[in-house]
């Protein structure tokens, strides 16, 4: 993904304080509205980053995306779209936006539970798009009585159920 990005000359390039305040990070604004006040990026390494009061992190350091949950407030087709288009007014390939990690962002989501995990329901039963991954964080939410809802619990059994079919059927 680095070729797609443009050269380091480019005025497209920001340079902030990474977050914690070790040093500085190279970065280009993605301005998709991905959510009231959630900047986002491309650093020069072709990761994901956002911007914070802190400073520039990486998306999923520390294999976390809570800072990125907003984004599921809505659905993956729009925020990729967003992006996409963010990217293409940028001159950049759209490409990139394939790999914007929403999939650890819905992971994420059904883990956080309450709000999040909703949101994170909402976006897998609107797309029926549903990959190997959520299966853990599925079954959690089935069993966990003592802290998720029964709308929850029963929409991400009929999701396994369904996951669990379409596995059977390869």
């Amino acid at each position: 993904m680095t070729s797609d990005l443009p050269q380091p000359e480019s005025p497209l390039w920001k340079e902030s304080t990474r977050r914690g305040g070790v040093g500085a990070i190279r970065w280009i604004p993605i301005s998709a509205a991905l959510s009231d006040g959630l900047e986002i990026g491309i650093d020069s390494d072709g990761h994901w980053v956002y911007d914070t009061a802190e400073g520039v992190a990486r998306v999923g350091d520390h294999g976390r995306y809570v800072h990125l949950l907003p984004a599921l407030k809505i659905r993956r087709v729009e925020a990729l779209k967003a992006i996409s288009d963010a990217l293409a007014a940028k001159s950049l390939s759209e490409d990139i936006a394939n790999s914007f990690p929403f999939n650890a962002i819905i992971v994420e989501g059904l883990r956080a539970r309450g709000y999040w995990s909703g949101l994170a329901i909402a976006n897998l039963e609107q797309e029926g798009t549903l990959a190997p991954e959520f299966e853990a964080p599925l079954k959690e939410l089935v069993t966990n009585i003592d802290q998720t809802t029964q709308k929850v619990r029963h929409a991400a059994q009929r999701l396994l159920h369904k996951l669990r079919t379409r596995n059977d059927n390869k």
